[in-house]
């Protein structure tokens, strides 16, 4: 089990940037996933779930996308359940995307 970190704690290089460091591992949930949406038509959403162990409702989810997304993709993602993050993709275009499969980075900052 992980120990968490206090403001009193020692850190090798004896500053803040250790704690905060230690404190943000600690409260992080990181995993990266190949996600594939499929098509995707004109002013619809796309939608998928991935695993992340210890996410719970509330927690706040950033993603990391890949650099080649499609032009008119717009992306968001919220714990749906205890370990579930639900990725959407809204394609605010006029005409279908079909977007290439790509590594993602889901991260989960527990509070």
């Amino acid at each position: 089990m992980i120990k968490r970190p206090t403001p009193y704690d020692k850190f090798e290089d004896e500053t803040w940037q250790g704690f905060f460091r230690d404190l943000y591992a600690f409260l992080t949930l990181n995993v990266v996933v190949t996600l594939n949406f499929g098509n995707i038509l004109s002013a619809s959403i796309g939608t998928l779930t991935v695993t992340v162990r210890g996410a719970k409702s509330g927690d706040c989810v950033i993603l990391g996308p890949p650099s080649t997304v499609e032009a008119g993709l717009v992306w968001s993602a919220v714990v749906s359940a205890n370990d579930t993050v639900t990725i959407r993709l809204y394609n605010s275009t006029a005409l279908a995307i079909d977007p290439a499969s790509a590594s993602w980075r889901v991260a989960v900052f527990k509070y």
